[in-house]
């Protein structure tokens, strides 16, 4: 059987995620079989995500297993579907309203436990290495972890889903509850769960041990990066501004640490830097003049202010945050303080008139997911009659939109980043309606 040393939670109080499932009920087993020895004090806890049919049935059940093994339990309904924002899936807002609800659950002593296990962290890798992740990202589910001031612990982490079935089995556990999404490959973590990583263990017989000692090396490399990007840290924490030159001259290893640890330190919460952020950043002349204030966009409502080449925070004006908007099959959503709308509509003589407001495309040429974000120093357009892209500045400026508002206009782009609409402005000359066109996507932009 597998490494379980639960030594180290001597006399802690351990809150354990319990779905209901063969890891959490495994896992539960596990901490409360030496709870007494160490003095543990557990307390299980179900999220409700109201997801399934059945999910009630599984938050009686888990009330029902801690009752008889004298456990402590609560449960909580989250409201998953009600809660998303226009960026997230339903995965993503699951998780954010989890660790909203742990930050409210788990005092700093205490710890969360979880029941990840070797299968899970190998698929996480899969989805980051996907998603573009370095080390650091790609390491991300580690055996001890602080996110949002609340320290989460997987003490499962080496071990195999079937290594936990055989364990429960051993200690007399014959049922527990199966999630039934976990047979939908809709979901990204369960296409590499039940298709990718069988066929790859099928063919390389090496790969299921390999790729996790591959994960532990990994992470051997993320945690001395992140050791010295904090070292580095130091020399501009506490400061109300970091040079941006400090910034642009440590390797691009360090670059991106060191930045998250210095939004972190100003922010209060933890921001995570994208490849467009660093991109523009490392182009930035560092000796940007007196008289000029660059504005550069974070996510959620603040934003990067760039002066005398030093960067500081800006919370002047809240600045919309990016979404991904599927608009063949969301309506509309909000984007600060505007509501977007689409409609598509069979050409016809008798169409919607084109405004500053309202953008008409033809719809086969647009891609099924836009993204919206607000205006970035340096945003080119290309626009009808022109033969070079047009700076976005001068269309504010021809448009008469005052400098303090420009972060609140919605910018459409295609997911190679084209601008194809400078919402309440002017629209590019991309998608144009023709005769050959078919169907008109209508975009339309309300308060």
């Amino acid at each position: 059987m597998c490494r379980f040393d639960p030594s180290g939670l001597c006399g802690k109080k351990v809150y354990v995620g319990f779905s209901g499932g063969a890891d959490s009920t495994a896992l539960l087993l596990l901490l409360s079989e030496c709870a007494e020895k160490l003095k543990l004090t557990l307390h299980a806890i179900h999220f409700d995500h109201q997801l399934r049919n059945d999910s009630a049935d599984d938050a009686c059940w888990c009330e029902e297993f801690c009752k008889n093994k004298n456990i402590p339990f609560s449960k909580f309904k989250l409201d998953v579907t009600g809660t998303m924002n226009g960026a997230e899936g339903v995965e993503a807002a699951a998780r954010r309203l989890r660790l909203n609800k742990w930050r409210e659950l788990v005092e700093p002593s205490a710890l969360a436990a979880l029941g990840h296990h070797r299968d899970d962290r190998v698929e996480n890798l899969m989805l980051r290495l996907c998603r573009g992740s370095n080390v650091s990202g790609l390491t991300s589910m580690r055996r001890e972890a602080q996110i949002n001031g609340v320290n989460f612990i997987r003490p499962l982490l080496d071990w195999s889903k079937d290594e936990i079935v055989s364990y429960l089995h051993s200690v007399g556990i014959d049922s527990w509850r199966e999630d039934s999404s976990n047979n939908d490959n809709d979901f990204r973590r369960n296409f590499f769960r039940n298709r990718i990583m069988p066929e790859i263990y099928a063919a390389l017989k090496f790969a299921e041990k390999g790729v996790p000692h591959s994960i532990d090396a990994l992470e051997q490399d993320a945690l001395l990066l992140e050791e010295l990007a904090q070292k580095t840290f130091k020399s501009v924490s506490n400061l109300p501004g970091m040079p941006l030159g400090f910034l642009q001259k440590q390797h691009p290893a360090l670059k991106i640490r060191v930045l998250r640890l210095w939004l972190a330190e100003q922010r209060g919460a933890d921001i995570i830097p994208d490849r467009r952020l660093m991109e523009r950043l490392s182009a930035l002349p560092p000796d940007v003049s007196s008289g000029e204030t660059r504005y550069i966009p974070l996510k959620g409502t603040t934003r990067l202010k760039l002066r005398n080449g030093v960067l500081r925070i800006d919370h002047d004006i809240p600045v919309p945050e990016a979404v991904d908007w599927h608009w063949q099959t969301q309506e509309q959503l909000s984007f600060g303080n505007y509501t977007i709308r689409a409609e598509v509509l069979e050409k016809t003589t008798d169409m919607p008139e084109p405004g500053r407001f309202r953008a008409c495309f033809d719809a086969d040429n647009i891609p099924e997911v836009l993204t919206l974000r607000s205006w970035w120093e340096g945003d080119r357009m290309g626009v009808s009659g022109r033969c070079n892209q047009v700076k976005l500045k001068k269309l504010f400026s021809d448009a008469g939109v005052p400098a303090e508002e420009k972060q609140s206009y919605p910018v459409f782009t295609l997911p190679n980043g084209e601008i194809i609409w400078l919402g309440g402005v002017r629209r590019s000359d991309f998608g144009l309606v023709s005769e050959e066109t078919i169907r008109v996507l209508c975009l339309s932009i309300g308060v």
